[in-house]
């Protein structure tokens, strides 16, 4: 059986400058990196998904925690 990954980022800016979404792609950049670092240890556990996903992501990278 094979699985599907879908990845969606939603996220609201209104009047964004072009340092704003210079930054905010960055941060993108930054959190796709995770995402794929995480699955690499091909989790299986929503919990542990989304418990223990939090800390590690801040620790390992610098993400803003309204993106998390």
């Amino acid at each position: 059986m094979q699985s599907i990954l879908q990845l969606t980022v939603i996220g609201k800016v209104f009047n964004p400058n072009k340092r704003k979404i210079i930054n905010l792609n960055w941060d993108l950049d930054q959190y796709i990196e995770y995402v794929w670092w995480y699955l690499s240890f091909k989790p299986t556990s929503k919990k542990i998904l989304h418990k223990d996903a939090y800390h590690k992501v801040k620790q390992r990278f610098e993400l803003k925690t309204a993106l998390l």
